[in-house]
């Protein structure tokens, strides 16, 4: 009889996320036959070399997740958020995605992505209580048509079921290289 002992902990355990992710990875690209996973990541660092504001995900099959971006509040509203998307979209374009996907809180920027061409696709209540999470998915029109990507308010079925930066110029280098974002101050759009 196979004993197992689950230990759960509180702690931060990247060795076991990294692992986490490889596994999955593996099951996922195995199951689908895409093996094109990579990470894209970007930042803003200020004249000291702090970071100051950074975006971070990766693509996968046509499709790129962004699963983080801040920007530092005394940034805010000057157009670093906005190019660091727009950075992120001309990379997973040159990768040949067809859509971006990302989920951000009630209280967080939906009304930022929206403006940035996202539309909603999924509403998920009380996470966190009292709170609402949103998905969100744009479509990639520079790259080409992989993957079908809903109108406003449509939602896809589940196969289970039956550029310019507005806000600033960025300059784009191949990913073994830094990128510089350079953005010009502006007025909150």
């Amino acid at each position: 009889m196979l004993t197992i002992r689950i230990q759960v902990r509180d702690d931060h355990r990247p060795e076991l996320d990294a692992l986490l992710e490889e596994r999955i990875y593996e099951f996922n690209a195995a199951a689908t036959g895409l093996y094109d996973g990579a990470l894209l990541n970007a930042s803003v660092a200020d004249a000291s070399g702090k970071v100051v504001a950074g975006v971070s995900g990766h693509t996968w099959g046509g499709c790129c997740t962004i699963v983080l971006l801040w920007v530092d509040a005394s940034l805010r509203g000057i157009g670093v958020g906005r190019a660091l998307l727009q950075a992120a979209e001309d990379e997973a374009i040159r990768r040949g995605c067809g859509q971006m996907i990302l989920t951000t809180h009630s209280f967080q920027a939906p009304r930022f992505y929206e403006k940035l061409g996202f539309r909603r696709l999924a509403v998920i209540p009380n996470n966190p209580a009292g709170h609402e999470d949103f998905i969100y998915v744009k479509g990639l029109s520079r790259a080409p048509a992989l993957l079908q990507v809903p109108e406003q308010n449509e939602v896809l079925p589940s196969r289970f079921d039956a550029g310019v930066p507005a806000a600033g110029e960025v300059e784009h280098h191949h990913p073994e290289e830094p990128t510089e974002v350079d953005v010009r101050q502006r007025a909150a759009e």
